[in-house]
C-alpha cells in the first residue's frame, strides 16, 4: 500500500535479515494477531497513518526515508484492466464480448489478457520494473481498448463529448477521469491546440483519451 515493504525483497525474511522500522512491524503484527487476522483492520490501520495520507513522493537514491510517504508503484495487470473499465464506465462482460467469441475461456478473457501480459514478480524492486515493447504495443493496438474509445458508444468518454461543449472543460474532465488530476498549463494548451487543428472534435477527444491511457502515469499508482 505504501510502495515498499519492511524487507527488501519482500520475501527475504530470514533470521539474518533486519526489517526497516522493526518496532512498527512488531506493532502491526501484534495488532493483526489480536484482531483475529482481520485484513480490514490491517488496511484501515495503514490508511489511517500519516505516511499513507501524505502526498506521494518519488523515491531517489540520494535521499529517501522509508515510509515517509507512499512511493509510486507499477499497477498489476488486473489493476490496469479494472482502471480501464472504470474510465469507460463499462462492466467486464462488455469488454469480454469485444474480444470475439462470447464462449471464451477464462485465460482468454480481457482481464486474463491484461493479467498475463503485465504480470511481474511482487518481490522485484519497483525500480527494476519497467515496461516493454509487447506491453506498449498491446495498449496501443488492443481491440478491447480501441473499441471502447468511440464517442458513439455509451461510455463516459461519449458523455464528456456530449455534455461538455467547452473544450477546456472537456479536457479537464478527461484528465480527471484517467489520471485523477487536472492538466497543467502546458498540457492544457497542447490539448486545446490539438482539438482546434484536428477539425473533428469527437475524433480529437478520442485521440486525447488514447494518449492518456497509453501514458506511463496511467499505469502507475499515484
Amino acid at each position: 500500500m505504501l510502495g515498499e515493504g519492511f524487507y527488501t525483497p519482500i520475501d527475504d525474511i530470514g533470521p539474518e535479515r533486519s526489517a526497516v522500522y522493526p518496532e512498527v512491524l512488531n506493532t502491526l503484527s501484534e495488532g493483526f494477531t489480536a484482531s483475529g487476522y482481520d485484513l480490514k483492520w490491517l488496511c484501515k490501520t495503514i490508511t489511517n497513518t500519516r505516511a499513507y495520507q501524505r502526498e506521494m513522493q518519488k523515491k531517489t537514491e540520494q535521499q529517501h526515508t522509508p515510509f515517509a510517504a507512499q512511493s509510486p508503484t507499477r499497477l498489476r495487470g488486473d489493476q490496469i484492466f479494472t482502471a480501464i473499465t472504470q474510465v469507460f464506465g463499462v462492466d467486464e462482460l462488455q469488454t469480454n464480448r469485444n474480444i470475439g467469441n462470447r464462449r471464451y475461456q477464462a485465460s482468454r478473457s480481457a482481464r486474463g489478457q491484461f493479467s498475463s501480459l503485465f504480470t511481474y514478480d511482487p518481490s522485484t524492486s519497483q525500480d527494476e520494473i519497467t515496461g516493454d515493447v509487447p506491453q506498449a504495443l498491446f495498449m496501443m493496438n488492443s481491440k478491447t481498448l480501441n473499441e471502447m474509445l468511440g464517442t458513439d458508444r455509451n461510455t463516459k468518454l461519449a458523455q464528456i463529448a456530449r455534455d461538455f461543449k467547452d473544450d477546456n472543460d472537456a479536457i479537464q474532465e478527461l484528465y480527471l477521469l484517467t489520471l485523477s488530476r487536472v492538466p497543467g498549463k502546458a498540457e492544457l494548451e497542447i490539448c486545446q491546440n490539438y482539438i482546434q487543428e484536428a477539425g473533428n472534435r469527437n475524433d480529437a477527444l478520442e485521440d486525447l483519451m488514447w494518449s492518456l491511457l497509453n501514458s506511463s502515469e496511467f499505469i502507475t499508482k499515484r
